[in-house]
């Protein structure tokens, strides 16, 4: 059985110290994947998906957007039928505002942005999945308000987000 995997890209992040181009980092991911079809035949042609990042933080770093966006175009150049995923940071596009369980989350020194501007500009980019991470005393229902009130009003109608509670639960409660 294939199942569809992604495949993490990141070099998108030119902002970092020592970091390459993002044509230099996506030349050196599309020579990977290359390889990795090699070695593993069963490998589809072209990625099923492409991750690009876990928590950018692009609202209090909104230059993140360009580089994003920069990114973006040469994977959906590349491979136009892989479906490109972020998970964001919650506090990018919940706060501020009410955030029951967490309310360090939308504390003024660890949190700042503009949650709307944030969502405009990721509903023209050529995401096709995104995410935050789930917190573990927020309901279901409270992350699908703050999506619905704050996310999907500035989404293309192809954009997805996708919701995965709990899937890091044992971060913080699990013995070993």
């Amino acid at each position: 059985t294939n199942l569809p995997m992604m495949f993490y890209f990141g070099g998108w992040r030119t902002g970092l110290s020592g970091a390459p181009s993002v044509a230099a980092s996506f030349k050196n991911f599309t020579r990977r994947y290359a390889e990795l079809k090699a070695q593993y035949p069963h490998l589809p042609a072209t990625p099923f998906g492409v991750f690009v990042g876990d928590e950018p933080d692009l609202a209090r770093h909104p230059e993140r957007q360009q580089q994003l966006h920069d990114g973006l175009a040469l994977v959906k150049v590349t491979f136009p039928d892989a479906i490109t995923y972020l998970n964001m940071l919650y506090a990018s596009i919940g706060c501020p505002g009410p955030n029951p369980g967490w309310p360090f989350l939308c504390n003024s020194s660890t949190w700042s942005g503009d949650p709307e501007q944030l969502a405009k500009a990721l509903g023209k980019r050529q995401l096709d999945w995104l995410s935050t991470d789930e917190y573990y005393d927020v309901s279901v229902a409270h992350y699908q308000e703050v999506y619905r009130s704050r996310l999907y009003p500035h989404l293309r109608p192809d954009q997805r987000i996708i919701l995965l509670p709990f899937a890091a639960f044992c971060e913080i409660g699990c013995q070993a």
